[in-house]
């Protein structure tokens, strides 16, 4: 870091070159790069976010340490990038920054300064991921993920107390000097800038549901906004597809791969089954609040069945299926004679578990429950009280609308009589 900055105050220090006038147009560079190249080969300098997320562990205050130290890190970097371009243009000209990459060397009044500073950066980023890959391989062997068992037991292998990844360092070594064995720094731009940008926009997809989620167990100690994380998941698809639109999806097929094996390893543990659970039951419960608020719209049946022989007749749930089809909302209850108790309650579970199975198998858009009552009507009595799946109230309809007190009520009752009777 010391050479560094003495390598940045040198070159800032340094005059323009020979020949170049002071305040002159922008211009631009015959057979430039395309932007997209050269962002790939930018971009891995603002990686900072993967590095303090993989060194968390070693973090005194990771939840203080790492927001503070990427935006601070991000701030810095941003900054000094534009001052170089900004210094570049105003001490050379285009043909000479297309043609020489060391003319900051020519620039500044001490050139052997920014070989040195250029080393140090280099060595600083490889030392960057050195300490971080080797991390995340270990976590991956710990979790199993790896296909081979023993080789699992290996690279989950730590050194010394800190349980330092010797051994997933010695693999990620041999990976990189394969990469490196390709020869073309540009591939190794690419492949390392899309691995990068998937990260990123995996984070900000994730961070951008758990919002919505709402989960209790989500509580961040550094808060972002929702449109902010939406932003960066987009941003990080469409830089993705434009840098190559074929390592892209490699990238997105490595990310899924390891995901699936990370979820057999667990058990079937989904994370993000319960990330979309939890989003939509948010979206549910604002619709229900949003309808209550409203009020009754257009008339549509809301159709409840109440029976105790579920599993020996099919009728019911074809009869429920037909009249509530798209227009209508059916609620089906089984019902289960006897008190609330604690067994009853597990019955009652159980009973709700495959009354689902039964639904999916029919591809009906039945919503289906259980209701423990001391009778059936006690039962009946429960659920006409209780709004259903729709959040709309179960109107009761015919001959119970002569007992209605409220005119619009009677109303409303009498034109769905008429109209049931209409359709036969």
């Amino acid at each position: 870091m010391g050479v560094l900055a003495a390598s940045l105050g040198l070159f800032f220090l340094g005059g323009p070159a020979p020949g170049v006038e002071s305040g002159r147009a922008l211009t631009g560079i015959a057979n430039s790069d395309p932007f997209m190249l050269v962002f790939a080969i930018v971009f891995p300098a603002f990686t900072g976010m993967t590095a303090g997320v993989g060194l968390s562990g070693d973090l005194k205050n990771p939840k203080r340490s790492i927001p503070l130290g990427i935006l601070s890190a991000t701030l810095v970097g941003i900054l000094v990038y534009v001052a170089l371009v900004w210094k570049l243009w105003a001490s050379a000209p285009p043909e000479l920054l297309a043609s020489d990459q060391m003319v900051m060397a020519r620039i500044a009044p001490w050139g052997p300064a920014m070989p040195l500073a250029l080393a140090c950066a280099t060595i600083s980023s490889a030392l960057g991921s050195i300490m971080v890959a080797p991390r995340t391989l270990q976590a991956l062997a710990a979790y199993r993920i790896v296909p081979f068992r023993r080789l699992n037991v290996v690279l989950a292998a730590g050194a010394s107390e800190a349980k330092e990844p010797r051994n997933a360092t010695l693999v990620t070594g041999v990976i990189a000097f394969a990469v490196v064995a390709l020869g073309s720094v540009d591939l190794v731009a690419r492949i390392v800038s899309m691995f990068f940008m998937v990260t990123y926009g995996a984070l900000c997809t994730i961070s951008f549901f758990e919002h919505f989620a709402a989960r209790p167990s989500y509580r961040p100690a550094f808060r972002s906004r929702w449109w902010i994380s939406l932003v960066g998941a987009v941003f990080s698809a469409l830089l993705m597809f434009q840098m190559d639109p074929l390592f892209a999806v490699l990238a997105i097929f490595t990310m899924v791969g390891l995901y699936a094996l990370l979820l057999h390893a667990r058990g079937g543990v989904d994370d993000l089954a319960a990330i979309f659970h939890g989003v939509m039951t948010q979206a549910t419960r604002y619709l229900q609040v949003k309808l209550q608020k409203v009020g009754a719209g257009d008339w549509r049946p809301a159709l409840v069945m109440i029976s105790g022989r579920t599993f020996e007749r099919k009728a019911p749930f074809q009869l429920l299926s037909w009249i509530g089809h798209r227009h209508g909302f059916a609620n089906y209850l089984h019902y289960l004679e006897g008190r609330l108790t604690p067994e009853t309650y597990r019955e009652s579970r159980a009973v709700q578990e495959k009354l689902v199975e039964v639904v999916g198998r029919q591809r009906s858009a039945i919503y289906v429950d259980t209701m423990v009552s001391p009778s059936m009507s006690s039962a009946l009595a429960q659920t006409l009280q209780t709004p259903g799946v729709s959040g709309m109230e179960t109107t009761p309809c015919s001959s119970s609308c002569r007992r209605t007190t409220n005119r619009a009520s009677r109303r409303r009752c009498s034109r769905a009589a008429g109209s049931l009777r209409q359709r036969g």
